[in-house]
């Protein structure tokens, strides 16, 4: 049995003492048995860093409180069980680590909710706990000292999470965005009932004269979603305007009335992307310019940020990469409004044409790789910046291609046979991460996301692949789909399956075990590459196996296929 790790904040020795004076037991190590036992007001117990007052705040703060002491025992006691195990040191440590905070969001949001509202009554300007957090250490401990709270209480309680937030530094996220951007992708926060009723009230903001000024930034760092208010677009808004800004923001924070700000983000994200070559297509994560800051642990917001960042991959364009009769490799891009074509021809050996995986990452470019070569050479491709070689164990032909969270991920593939490859592509860190394996082999694979997992389609597999990506493991959904077909998966708002020659289902995100025959696809889909994209109802798919008509429509409303028109000869990629 693994040893168990001192209790104390950033302390990794492994346990000698065991105190028995609170529930559930702390445990600590020598070094550090001393300092607890002397820590006054059960100070030590992870409870009261989150629930006791200073004795000189306001009474109705103190009641308030201890209304909510015995509510939140059970809360409370589930956050001590978590956070006192051994802090992650892996990314895959660190995944787990979040899957069990997983069941207890729901009452921790309510439980901030209500720590928020007491800080309101105290006339606080920000949330005594989130106002710690979003300091360094030391800072969060001259601050909780200014702020009238118990000073060691608050601040053990601050390093604690600093302490846990060090150990999200190779995820470059925060800890409640990290955990959050999970907790919404697993509810599927945008389809229940609450979060639609908030989201479907009519706006009021544009009362303000701020609606066609407000463009997104995301801070990487940060993890924040941000609302600029452009000069060039409006007059500097009066102090009535700002204060009514700056109303509908902190009502958003307090996930109370957030219809008018949800509204306008989506509003204003669809706006941004359906401008052709327009530069706020550029995140800017450099930006200085003047802006409020949305708290990245409400959920509306959060979910907001996860529809920005889907609405990145369902640009208006579809992409090929082939090579031509004077073997040169193109690059054909389609333009899904305009259906006309474009073609660049890449300054690249003839052998990068014969890239079989492609993805969209957020910042419009696309994420190449795989071809037919022996095993062990990949190599990555910027198509807006060049190539760049990067070594592989694994090869990738004929794999699966797919952009969550700054990683791109690769299942299935074909070398001499069809392979069980799964591994992730980490755009932070510039290498390739192992998975666990698939199940069963295959090629020609097609892939998803939705809420942290990633369904997979199979060519040789009739059944589909469920991967979950916070405990890297899968598991099968029985479907007696077409063995020896090309299956594409496309998820928007439902999930549609489109065999090759065969049939259309459509699915519920929550009922992946119930696939409804919805019509017949004409589509002709090798297990090369495809690429889909989702807009103004349709789902327009990109295929190089039949020159002259490699373009096709899925009509959302009519559940039918149609060809598109096209003008430029498709090629065979070469072997």
């Amino acid at each position: 049995m693994m040893a168990k790790k001192c209790f104390m904040p950033g302390c990794m020795n492994e346990v000698e003492h065991a105190c028995k004076c609170s529930s559930p037991e702390t445990l600590m190590c020598g070094e550090h048995i001393g300092e607890h036992v002397n820590l006054p007001n059960r100070a030590h117990n992870i409870e009261s860093i989150f629930m006791q007052p200073y004795e000189g705040t306001k009474e109705a703060v103190l009641e308030f409180l201890a209304k909510e002491n015995s509510k939140c025992s059970e809360l409370r006691r589930k956050i001590i069980d978590s956070i006192s195990q051994r802090l992650p040191n892996s990314e895959k440590d660190l995944e787990e680590f979040i899957g069990k905070l997983y069941c207890y969001l729901d009452e921790i949001n309510e439980f901030f909710a209500k720590i928020s509202q007491a800080s309101k009554l105290l006339k606080s300007e920000q949330d005594p706990i989130l106002g710690l957090l979003s300091l360094q250490p030391q800072e969060a401990i001259e601050k909780a000292k200014l702020m009238n709270i118990a000073s060691r209480n608050w601040c053990n309680g601050a390093k604690l999470f600093y302490t846990i937030n060090k150990k999200l530094e190779g995820l470059n996220r925060s800890f409640f965005t990290e955990i959050y951007r999970a907790y919404l992708e697993k509810r599927n926060v945008q389809n229940t009932p609450e979060t639609h009723d908030k989201i479907s009230k009519p706006t009021s903001i544009e009362s303000a004269n701020v609606n066609d000024s407000i463009s997104l930034i995301i801070n990487e760092n940060s993890g924040c979603l941000k609302i600029r208010k452009e000069n060039k677009a409006i007059k500097i808004p009066q102090e009535n305007e700002t204060s009514l800004l700056n109303s509908q923001m902190n009502a958003a924070t307090n996930n109370l009335n957030a219809s008018n700000i949800i509204d306008t983000l989506r509003n204003k994200t669809a706006e941004i992307l359906s401008r052709p070559n327009n530069p706020e297509l550029e995140i800017d994560f450099r930006a200085t310019c003047s802006a409020i800051q949305i708290n990245s642990y409400d959920p509306p917001l959060m979910q907001a940020y996860q529809d920005y960042l889907n609405a990145y991959q369902q640009k208006t364009s579809l992409y090929s990469l082939t090579i031509d009769e004077d073997s040169r490799v193109n690059l054909i891009i389609y333009n899904t409004e305009t259906e006309t074509e474009e073609v660049k021809i890449l300054q690249t050996p003839e052998s990068l044409g014969a890239c079989t995986c492609i993805t969209q990452l957020p910042n419009g470019k696309l994420f190449c790789f795989g071809k037919y070569l022996p095993s062990g050479i990949t190599e990555l491709i910027d198509v807006n910046g060049g190539v760049k070689v990067l070594p592989s164990g694994t090869p990738c032909n004929s794999s699966s291609c797919i952009y969550f969270n700054n990683s791109v991920y690769c299942f299935g593939g074909h070398d001499i046979g069809e392979l069980t490859l799964s591994s992730r592509f980490d755009l932070d860190r510039n290498r390739w991460i192992q998975l666990a394996p698939m199940p069963k082999a295959d090629y020609g694979c097609n892939s998803i996301t939705f809420n942290r997992n990633i369904l997979i389609s199979g060519w040789k597999y009739s059944n589909l692949l469920l991967y979950s990506i916070d405990i890297d493991s899968f598991s099968t959904i029985p479907h007696e789909f077409t063995k020896n077909r090309r299956k594409i998966l496309i998820n928007a708002k439902r999930l549609y399956l489109i065999e090759s020659y065969r049939s259309i289902y459509e699915s519920d995100i929550g009922s992946l075990w119930n696939w409804r025959r919805i019509g017949k696809s004409n589509i002709n889909c090798n297990p090369d590459q495809v690429y889909c994209s989702y807009n103004k109802g349709g789902i327009f798919i990109s295929n190089i196996e039949r020159p002259g008509k490699a373009y096709y429509c899925f009509n959302l409303d009519q559940k039918s296929l149609l060809i598109l028109p096209t003008q430029i000869g498709m090629f065979h990629l070469k072997k």
